[in-house]
């Protein structure tokens, strides 16, 4: 008669290393999410700026803006208006 060992480490091992895939995977997630949230944050003042200047001036004759004025409007505008941004 023979005996069968059933060893259960290999079985654990797998699934430790499939939970650690996730959790790096998990904090790809989130890097990329902070990166994408400070670079949003960064450009869309430029946009601004650049649209405000290419077409206000010309319009209503009002003064061109620089990046810190614009962020300033663009962070006015956030406060005011809130942020849409739902995911």
């Amino acid at each position: 008669m023979t005996t069968v060992y059933l060893d259960r480490r290999a079985e654990e091992q797998q699934a430790a290393e499939e939970v650690s895939a996730a959790e790096e995977e998990a904090k790809r997630k989130a890097g990329a999410k902070i990166i994408e949230t400070v670079a949003g944050f960064l450009v869309r003042p430029a946009i601004l700026m650049l649209l405000w200047n290419a077409l206000m001036p010309g319009m209503f004759g009002v003064a061109t803006l620089s990046y810190w004025s614009a962020m300033g409007l663009y962070l006015i505008c956030r406060i005011l208006f809130g942020n849409n941004n739902n995911d």
